[in-house]
């Protein structure tokens, strides 16, 4: 053992000043090297805190994005459920509106069967006053025949009353 120790005696004065500075600035280089490290990875772990805020933040949003869609999915099948009633109710408006249109194509029949109609009631009330004026003269001329025939049979009858009181 006492060799080993002379030889690392002998190594160490052997060694140059010169190697030694070299030696101690290699040291200084690696101790800026690792200070440098230290600082890069306090860099790093400050920007894998921020990455792990942000995805923080990223997966609230998504989960506030999966809300959202869900919201719209209910929201898109309420309005096609919407649409689907507006449908029926359109179909059943055409309906109506068909039967409206069909209806209003009778009116001008309708229309000409009322004028039709008037006018035959025109011309009924024209021919009943004329026929209650006829009959009216009718009677009156009938009326003054019995009257005259009356006078006639009355008289005979008095002529007969004479003949046979004779």
């Amino acid at each position: 053992m006492l060799a080993n120790k002379t030889k690392v005696e002998e190594m160490k004065n052997g060694m140059s000043e010169q190697l030694l500075q070299q030696i101690l600035t290699e040291l200084r280089e690696v101790k800026t090297d690792v200070s440098e490290l230290k600082s890069d990875m306090s860099e790093l772990k400050s920007d894998v805190a921020e990455l792990k805020s942000d995805v923080a933040e990223l997966k609230s949003d998504v989960a506030e994005l999966k809300s959202d869609v869900a919201e719209l999915k209910s929201d898109v099948a309420e309005l096609k459920s919407d649409v689907a009633e507006l449908k029926s109710e359109q179909q059943k408006t055409n309906a109506r509106l068909d039967k409206i249109e069909q209806d209003t194509a009778l009116i001008p029949m309708i229309q000409r069967a009322v004028l039709e109609t008037y006018e035959t009631v025109q011309q009924l009330a024209a021919t009943q006053t004329n026929f209650e004026i006829k009959t009216t003269s009718d009677l009156n001329t009938h009326e003054h025949s019995i009257d005259i025939l009356n006078r006639r049979q009355f008289r005979l009858e008095a002529d007969l009353e004479k003949v046979k009181n004779r």
